[in-house]
């Protein structure tokens, strides 16, 4: 059954309202019902009690005029289409009133039978998919704000955790970024897009090999990958980062594009070696001190406190000058053993003469070793003492049998 168009006529004149009603007859062949009434104040109560499709309106009314009488109605019943009628010389008018809304305006006096069926279809068509854009305007909006939401979490998840995600689409030389990438780069977090060969430029040396042999062998096998390597930053400094990655394929089951994380492991690493080298130095036999950049004494193992007699409460704070009684040693800062270390930053050894708690001479090698932090500079110094006053001792013996 075919449903029927219900129309509102807001026209003061009695002749125009009969000539539109009789157009409507002759000409829309869609079934219609007309309703016609000389006010707007009228009108108005109509449209609170009645559905309608299309309001036809006349600017010119007894009780209102101009585009104040347009913006009426069209506050009152947004969701319905209007089309404005004007005089010849109010037609600039009808153009205004499509710009404030209005989905078309004919001109009294100059419209025809098809002028007013083709108005009424177009506008109710039109008026139709105006507000399904405007419904899918709002969704995608809704949907943005979500996904903007969602963007600013995971950014917020990736600057907690030191990972910043990447996407790669093989056929273009540009790698797209996170900003916590970024971020873990040195660069500027809104330099999103990176030259894949900057990319291989800020992979450290030592380690830029192996890293393209890793991916190359991943996109051969169309296989995930996973590996740590070390980049050095604009600064210098050196990071080490966890990186993994997974293949995308196309319909074809051909490589499209590699996305995947990285993760800035620098001060992790960093941490498990100091575990390590403390299990290490807990077990050994030698005797083993801990310093902190400035060669104070944090920590001793027990082969220590075997050769020397003293514990960590007696030289800990101290560059253990009560082994030289009270002499600088190799820790202290106006020692060139030291300055040495800290400029170089290498292991460096030495032989030196202590003395035990009990006053006792004894010699050593002693090897210090700096340990670096993530930007390259000097964070503790492992001392490393070697016994060695045996061997002194017959070394003394030999010199006097010779003699």
């Amino acid at each position: 059954m075919e449903e029927k168009i219900n129309i509102l006529l807001v026209e003061d004149n009695p002749g125009d309202a009969r000539l539109l009603d009789v157009y409507l007859k002759e000409t829309f062949s869609t079934s219609f019902a007309l309703i016609t009434t000389d006010l707007l104040a009228k009108g108005l109560e109509l449209m609170e009690s009645h559905s309608f499709d299309v309001i036809i309106l006349d600017l010119s009314l007894p009780d209102s005029r101009g585009l104040d009488t347009f913006k009426r109605v069209q506050s009152h019943s947004p969701q319905t289409p209007v089309i404005v009628l004007t005089g010849y010389e109010a037609e600039s008018i009808g153009i205004n009133a499509m710009k404030l809304g209005a989905q078309d305006f004919l001109v009294k006096g100059d419209v025809s039978g098809k002028d007013l069926t083709r108005s009424i279809n177009y506008s109710i068509e039109r008026f139709k998919l105006l507000k399904k854009l405007s419904e899918n305007t709002k969704k995608l909006e809704e949907k943005s704000e979500d996904l903007l939401k969602e963007r600013l979490k995971l950014a917020d998840a990736q600057k907690l955790a030191h990972i910043g995600s990447w996407e790669w689409d093989i056929n273009n030389t540009t790698i797209t970024w996170s900003e916590e990438l970024c971020r873990i780069h040195g660069l500027n977090p809104e330099e999103s897009n990176i030259e894949i060969q900057k990319v291989y430029e800020m992979i450290h040396p030592a380690d830029k090999d192996y890293v393209k042999d890793a991916i190359k062998k991943s996109m051969a096998k169309l296989k995930s990958f996973s590996f740590y390597y070390r980049i050095v930053l604009p600064d210098k400094s050196i990071k080490t980062l966890h990186a993994r990655g997974e293949m995308v394929l196309n319909e074809r089951d051909e490589l499209a594009k590699m996305i995947g994380t990285d993760q800035d492991v620098t001060d992790r690493i960093h941490e498990e070696e100091l575990e390590k080298l403390a299990l290490a130095a807990t077990q050994s036999y030698n005797s083993v001190v801990i310093a902190d950049r400035n060669g104070k004494i944090e920590w001793v193992n027990e082969g220590f406190t075997q050769l020397t007699g003293y514990k960590l409460l007696d030289v800990q704070d101290t560059h253990g000058e009560v082994l030289r009684k009270g002499e600088s040693t190799g820790l202290s800062s106006e020692s060139s053993h030291y300055v040495t270390l800290i400029k170089g930053k290498k292991p460096i050894s030495y032989e030196g003469k202590n003395f035990t708690i009990e006053g006792d001479e004894y010699w050593v090698i002693t090897t210090l070793t700096p340990v670096l932090n993530k930007d390259g500079e000097v964070e503790k110094i492992i001392a490393i003492d070697t016994d060695i006053t045996l061997r002194k001792r017959m070394e003394v013996e030999l010199v006097h049998a010779n003699k």
